[in-house]
């Protein structure tokens, strides 16, 4: 078997496997989140996620491009693995300790309750503990090793469940719901601390000079990840600042949705990164044949999640928050146009990366950040969460088309062929189906999409047998596996 194709098994498999320890750590996060809803109700779960949104921004801001980074340089063998790991870990506690003691001091001037302050400063450890599991998952996946965090999620979100099913037992109020974020992020951290060392013995240490470097090549990166927030999670920020608590409930409770399904392009594109990372100067033919077999397993992953959770978003709603949150299945529709960009954009964020083009996302973000908080600011007083929907749809559609145009001009290739209509003729079936079956369970309805959009995409040739054998049997492909392409540019 060749190395590509040994590659891409390891990719395809590890990818599976982040999938599969996805849906069981989202399925408990969401019925964390589904019990929490249900017990405070709409302003008290608003009230709940602005704690999460203030903490969020300070653990991306903390970031310093630090995560990329080290998923990049491991890749490269020429690099000491262990006193890199080592000392980005050094740097990315010194960082989040100081971002988190900044941030406590901004949190006292902004117009936030008591019981909201409080809840911030209780859940801050446990965002600590998150920070240092994200680093984490760079080890994982450049040794393809993505099942160990996937464990380690879900004892996160096990734990977490468990202190919540005991916190509503004892009729707690909102503060012990951030102790469960902080409880479970600890459990999660301690597991995932384990199975790292068994691959990479690093410890903590802070070298000077080495951190200087580190910075040189982060700092593109850390303000990309600060201007990516701002577009990205300022909407629900803004909304926090200009309307009630009651308002963030109803967007938080479609966001969260929206949310549970983004690390699975995430887990996809961090994976790809070393890949791409690889071979993005040397072999940039190769680069082209990885980037576009990525895009092709991503547009025909997205576009059914995409229809699907559009016409069955009322049942999702329910599900989550019951009859009280059924407003929010409007943003939520919304949300998941927009999910088909956010999922290519990690692939191109990536992208970009690997062909060490960071320094341009800067400018990217920052067409992201001038639409984001303009048009929130100009329409969620009237709006509210409507506005704060459509801006993050409309923002993902520019940013993410601008970074895939910055990738086609450095490799002069078009990715994008005919896989992409018949992806798109497969899903609107699956969803014309779902749609007029409404009155059916919502589980029946996702079983019966899966089954149609499968069989419909076989039959329009989407997907051949020897790829299905690829990722689920692991046999070898022929030497042309994939359609003819656009071609050069």
């Amino acid at each position: 078997m060749s190395l590509g194709q040994s590659l891409g098994q390891k990719i395809a498999s590890n990818t599976l496997i982040s999938v599969v320890g996805r849906i069981a750590s989202g399925a408990l996060g969401l019925i964390a989140v589904a019990l929490i809803s249900r017990y405070l109700g709409r302003e008290g779960f608003g009230e709940y996620s602005i704690i999460l949104i203030f903490l969020y921004i300070v653990l991306a801001v903390s970031d310093l491009g630090l995560y990329s980074i080290l998923s990049r340089e491991i890749s490269k063998i020429e690099n000491n693995e262990n006193k890199i790991i080592s000392s980005i870990f050094g740097l990315r506690i010194l960082s989040a300790l100081l971002f988190f003691v900044v941030s406590f001091v901004v949190l006292y001037f902004l117009p936030y309750s008591k019981d909201i302050k409080i809840g911030i400063l209780v859940a801050s450890p446990g965002f600590l503990f998150l920070s240092a599991n994200q680093l984490l998952m760079g080890v994982f996946q450049k040794h393809f090793k993505t099942i160990w965090p996937m464990i380690g999620d879900i004892i996160m979100r096990g734990a977490q469940l468990v202190f919540v099913f005991l916190f509503i037992n004892f009729k707690m109020s909102l503060l012990f719901f951030a102790l469960a974020i902080s409880f479970g992020a600890l459990f999660g951290f301690f597991a995932n601390m384990i199975f790292a060392r068994k691959l990479v013995k690093f410890s903590f240490i802070f070298d000077f000079n080495l951190s200087k470097e580190i910075l040189k090549k982060s700092w593109p990166l850390a303000v990309s990840s600060v201007l990516t927030l701002v577009y990205f999670k300022m909407d629900t920020f803004l909304l926090s600042l200009m309307k009630p608590a009651t308002d963030v409930g109803i967007y938080s409770a479609a966001y969260k949705v929206f949310e549970g399904l983004l690390f699975f392009p995430a887990a996809f594109a961090g994976l790809m990164l070393p890949l791409m990372s690889s071979v993005a100067n040397s072999k940039q033919e190769q680069f082209k044949i990885f980037f576009k077999r990525a895009l092709d397993f991503l547009v025909i992953a997205t576009l059914p999640i995409m229809v699907g959770g559009f016409v069955l978003s009322q049942k999702i709603v329910f599900l989550i928050g019951g009859a009280e949150f059924l407003i929010a299945s409007l943003p939520l529709k919304i949300l998941m146009v927009a999910l088909f960009f956010v999922f290519l954009g990690n692939l191109f964020g990536n992208a970009v990366i690997a062909l060490d083009k960071q320094k341009k996302m800067v400018y990217v973000y920052g067409v992201g950040v001038f639409i984001s908080v303009v048009f929130n600011l100009i329409f969620i007083p009237q709006y509210s969460y409507l506005a704060t929907s459509v801006v993050t749809l409309v923002t993902e559609i520019a940013v993410n088309s601008i970074m895939f145009f910055i990738i086609l001009k450095e490799i002069k290739y078009w990715p994008l062929d005919g896989r992409f209509l018949k992806a798109s003729a497969a899903s609107l079936i699956m969803g014309v189906l779902m749609y007029f079956n409404l009155d059916q369970n919502i589980f029946i309805l996702v079983f019966l999409g899966v089954i149609v959009y499968s069989v419909t995409l076989f039959f329009l040739k989407g997907i051949s047998k020897e790829e299905i054998k690829f990722i689920i049997l692991k046999q070898p492909v022929s030497a042309t596996p994939l359609p003819s392409v656009g071609g050069n540019l």
